[in-house]
């Protein structure tokens, strides 16, 4: 009797496990090449990723040495430097301080009082060491351009008034009445100038000397009365300038700077002293890479 229970017992535990053979074999030719395809391309993707991340890693990174503003090159618009097409444009406005000795010499003219008319001579400053020169507030204005190797050209204009003149006016001729007074009264400064220069960059700004050549013209006007009447005229004068100047600007922005200059005549005993804001279409005056 045992012998048949344990026959059966080992027929029961077989026989599943022989199925479980059998439908295993059947889905051989199918089933288990589809995880082995996913299988490889699972792998496939991860090995194209690990190489992807590999060549990205490999490009060098780029990294700043300095944290100034303008210097900067990894970030956009970080490097000032950058300039592009853009022209070097140089916009200045100031105020200067001019002295020189008068052109005005010696002259005569005419005036007319009450239908009765006059004459009167002028007399400009004398020549000599110790000659008193005129002296002119005026008011600034500069449009230049860079040319290459810190070499530029502008154009200058200046309009004032003289502060301190020595002239003087007397009468010639007498009417009626006796002769009119005859007193020195305001006078135009107007002056045209070109400017070659050369500069250079500082830590804090720029640096240049530069050659200034051009025409002042100044307009002396008298002032007269005789009796009750009050008059004008004038007398127009013109005369050459020839100087050399040293000149320096600190920088406020990366587009804006405040200057000065200072500049002696090669003419005469003359001289000039100014301030400036000036303004440029580059950074740095294009100066800094």
């Amino acid at each position: 009797m045992k012998p048949v229970l344990a026959a059966a017992v080992a027929a029961l535990v077989l026989a599943p496990a022989e199925a479980a053979l059998a439908g295993s074999s059947c889905g051989s030719g199918d089933s288990p090449s589809t995880p082995s395809t996913s299988d490889s391309g699972s792998s496939s993707s991860d090995d194209s990723i690990g190489s992807s991340a590999a060549t990205s890693s490999s490009a060098p990174a780029c990294v700043d040495e300095t944290d100034i503003v303008g210097y900067r090159r990894c970030i956009k618009y970080g490097k000032w430097g950058s300039h592009g097409n853009t022209p070097l444009f140089v916009v200045e406005l100031g105020t200067a301080m001019r002295t020189f000795a008068s052109p005005l010499g010696e002259a005569t003219g005419k005036l007319s009082h009450d239908q009765e008319s006059f004459t009167y001579r002028v007399v400009g400053t004398p020549s000599g060491p110790d000659a008193s020169p005129e002296s002119a507030l005026v008011t600034t204005a500069r449009f230049g351009f860079g040319l290459p190797r810190g070499f530029y050209i502008a154009a200058e204009g200046e309009l004032g008034g003289l502060v301190r003149s020595s002239t003087r006016a007397e009468m010639t001729s007498t009417g009626m009445y006796g002769a009119p007074t005859v007193t020195p009264g305001g006078s135009l400064v107007f002056g045209a100038l070109g400017v070659l220069g050369v500069r250079g960059d500082s830590r804090l700004g720029t640096f240049g000397v530069e050659v200034a050549g051009g025409v002042r013209s100044i307009t002396y006007r008298y002032d007269s009365q005789y009796l009750a009447c009050v008059d004008s005229t004038t007398q127009g004068v013109s005369s050459p300038i020839l100087e050399a100047r040293a000149r320096a600007a600190f920088w406020l922005s990366p587009f804006v700077n405040v200057g000065a200059t200072a500049g002696a005549s090669v003419i005469d005993r003359a001289w000039m002293a100014g301030v400036n804001l000036g303004f440029v279409t580059q950074a740095f005056g294009g100066l800094r890479d």
